[in-house]
């Protein structure tokens, strides 16, 4: 009696194995969640979902396998499963020949969207490391047919924590939520077909597996099997260089002589922690090496005990900026940590997560959303702590359980040097760099002032309470500060441009989370100049300052913000007599005159290279900060002054003019709460309509009638009286 499609999923059920205690859904993207609760048959069997299983079950046994061939996501951007479809059947079927040549019996499976599953079922359970290694053996005599596809192995994981999932797979049988196909057995004709009975394989096939050097899984010395393992190794390696640079390279010296030596201790010391995994690791990257001995190799990773070494061997006292963040002393702190650290932030009350491989913070508006996308990187919900999001330059840690908060400034590596003693000559050692600033600022003493101000910001991350104005014409270089040194520097989100618009609107949510900005063209009249002026002097002096964001409450931010002027015009920023917080300097000519920018590509990657002697400098630099707060005087901020206008002298002035389409241009154009629109200027105006109309232009409501008589008294403005009012005139 031919079995249906009920009972060939009560067969599936039986041998996959795996967690009884979780499975997963599948939505309509394509996308699964977990679901904490018993898998059931009921479940499988249940058309109106479709789940996955968890393969790897307690005490990392399994009882099933699965070979997973797919078209490459680029691939099926282009075209259609249909035309790959010949390519698919010949690599499944190539994969089979290969299993059965050394008596695996498969079953194919039609996934639904990209290709097909081999599915390969046990007798009983194996330690999920030894079918691992077993498949990993088989697949050596794999074939490509074809770039565009490609194969993965499950299980994926030796072992898995107790707070993770490990990979899951879809089961037979069921509709796909994205194509909507039903995933059938099919047969070597691709055939689908209901099994009498699925093909169930010896135990003992996983000990004939065919030798494959390097794959070789071996007991590691002095690791009890309760020992907590680290799990996150692809973090680890994208997190510190060293390792990057260990699986990256090719070329064989680097394994060569004492320091190729220290770096194979290196290796081994921080894969040891993961098991077999890591110790296949080693094999893999060592390979490479032109004296690698398998055997010997086995022997060194035998004989290494001990916690993983630290960052000095590699490094010396010069830690990375990663590590600092981390709070950690070797890498394998990150081998520990999760790719997403979920929080509830303290302020909005609202989900989110830091994603550790990009470093970016994402806010989360459900919990169920959450945990797909926990799902997606083989996450499982965790207790959440309450968090705080700060930006303290000040503290190198990202997240500080212990003061409950997860810090946005991210230091760079340049930031985190040690101190040293060494002479360094900016001309000989920095050259371009040095032409670059000598360029910008032409006199020695200004611009040593200015290396002074960079090394303060350097060696303290805190506000120098002064600003920098550069005044010169286009091409000098301004901009290549900013964003070949500066940027670097400080980091490419924390040292920032704005534009003349960003500054004059009353959103300023890019204050927040900088170090440095650069303020680019800013007020080209003495009108902007004006009402830009205390937004201006806020950022540069105050220490804390009110953030508005569009459709967000008004809230207040630490200020860390040092500030940049760049300006092409005569007259870029407002600056009155007695100033403490401008610098202004004029540059020099355009750098494309000059023969050391002859080539701008080469330039730039001359600059990038002196970066970390430059950064060395300012860490080394003798920072005077009484030098850093006092602003230089010299003729062009003086020049400056006599240009600018105080805002009870620019009023005076168009009164004086009887000019009233300046004042009507500059008052509120719906609710003007002055008449002289209305009545005009003729040499008169009552001092009301005047006290009115100041304040509607300045944005002034602190200032009284008083005050502001006493001003235009000084620019030659009268007391008098305008039809029994008391009034201002002028001749």
């Amino acid at each position: 009696m031919m079995k249906g499609i009920h009972e060939s999923q009560a067969d599936v059920f039986a041998a996959i194995g795996g967690r009884d205690d979780v499975y997963a859904l599948q939505d309509s993207n394509g996308n699964y969640y977990p679901k904490h609760s018993p898998f059931t048959l009921d479940i499988y069997q249940d058309d109106s979902t479709t789940v996955g299983a968890y393969l790897v079950g307690a005490n990392d046994l399994v009882k099933s396998g699965v070979i997973d061939i797919d078209i490459n996501k680029d691939a099926l951007a282009l075209y259609p499963r249909e035309v790959f479809e010949p390519l698919l059947k010949k690599q499944t079927l190539q994969i089979q020949k290969v299993l059965d040549s050394h008596g695996f019996s498969s079953v194919i499976e039609d996934s639904g969207n990209k290709g097909y599953h081999l599915w390969i079922f046990l007798e009983r359970q194996v330690f999920a490391g030894d079918l691992r290694n077993t498949l990993h053996k088989l697949a050596s005599e794999f074939i490509l047919v074809d770039k565009r596809l490609h194969w993965e192995l499950f299980p994926k994981q030796d072992r898995v924590e107790p707070d993770k999932l490990g990979n899951l797979i879809k089961l037979p049988f069921q509709f796909h939520k994205v194509t909507n196909r039903r995933c059938a057995f099919v047969d070597s004709d691709f055939e689908a077909y209901l099994p009498h009975a699925l093909p169930i394989n010896d135990i003992e096939l996983i000990a004939k597996a065919p030798a494959s050097r390097g794959h070789a899984i071996h007991k590691i010395s002095g690791i009890a099997q309760n020992d907590i393992k680290p799990h996150n190794m692809d973090l680890m390696f994208s997190k510190c260089s060293k390792l990057a640079q260990l699986e990256s390279s090719h070329d064989p010296g680097i394994f060569e002589n004492t320091a190729g030596h220290v770096a194979r201790l290196f290796l081994a010391s921080q894969m040891g922690p993961f098991g077999a995994e890591g110790r296949e690791k080693v094999h893999e990257i060592l390979e490479l090496a032109e004296d690698y001995d398998e055997s010997i190799t086995n022997y060194q990773l035998d004989s290494i005990s001990g916690p993983p070494q630290t960052c000095e061997i590699m490094c010396g006292k010069q830690r990375c900026a990663n590590i600092c963040k981390a709070g950690g002393k070797s890498p394998i702190k990150f081998g520990y940590m999760d790719d997403l650290f979920v929080f509830l932030e303290k302020q909005t009350s609202s989900f989110a997560y830091l994603d550790r491989r990009d470093e970016q913070l994402y806010f989360v508006d459900s919990e169920k959303k959450l945990e797909i996308i926990l799902a997606d990187v083989d996450q499982s919900p965790k207790k959440k702590p309450v968090l705080k999001v700060i930006f303290n330059p000040s503290q190198d840690l990202t997240i500080d359980k212990v003061s409950k908060t997860i810090n946005l400034f991210r230091p760079t590596d340049y930031m985190v040097g040690a101190r040293t003693s060494k002479v360094i000559d900016l001309a000989v050692d920095t050259p371009n760099i040095n032409y670059l600033l000598s360029n910008l600022i032409p006199v020695s003493t200004e611009r040593d002032r200015f290396v002074n101000w960079l090394a303060g910001i350097m060696q303290t991350r805190s506000k120098q309470l002064t600003a920098w104005v550069f005044m010169g014409q286009p091409g000098a270089g301004k901009n290549v500060l900013l964003d070949h040194v500066l940027k670097p520097l400080f980091g490419e989100n924390q040292a920032i441009k704005v534009e003349d618009e960003q500054l004059k609107n009353p959103f300023n949510g890019w204050l927040q989370n900088a170090i440095l900005i650069a303020f680019n063209e800013v007020a080209h009249d003495n009108r902007t100049r004006n009402s830009i002026n205390s937004k201006v002097k806020a950022i540069i002096t105050d220490n804390d300052i009110m953030i508005n964001e569009k459709n967000i409450k008004v809230f207040t931010i630490d200020n860390h913000a040092n500030a940049l002027f760049f300006s092409n015009d005569s007259i870029p920023v407002l600056i009155e007599e007695n100033d403490r917080r401008f610098n202004v300097v004029r540059t020099g000519g355009n750098m494309r005159k000059r023969s050391w920018f002859a080539d701008p590509e080469q330039f730039f990657i001359d600059v990038r290279a002196e970066l970390d002697v430059f950064a060395e400098y300012l860490i080394n630099y003798n920072y005077d900060p009484v030098l850093a707060k006092t602003v230089i005087s010299n003729g062009v901020k003086d020049a400056l002054v006599d240009v600018g206008m105080t805002r009870f002298a620019e009023f005076s002035s168009h009164l004086k003019r009887n000019d009233v389409d300046w004042f009507v241009e500059n008052m509120d154009d719906m609710f003007p709460s002055s008449n002289i629109k209305v009545v005009g200027l003729n040499g008169s105006i009552t001092k009301d309509s005047a006290l009115a109309a100041f304040k509607d232009i300045y944005k002034e409501d602190h200032i009284t009638k008083s005050k502001l008589t006493k001003e235009l008294l000084l620019h030659g403005i009268r007391i008098s009286k305008l039809e029994g009012k008391p009034a201002y005139r002028w001749d």
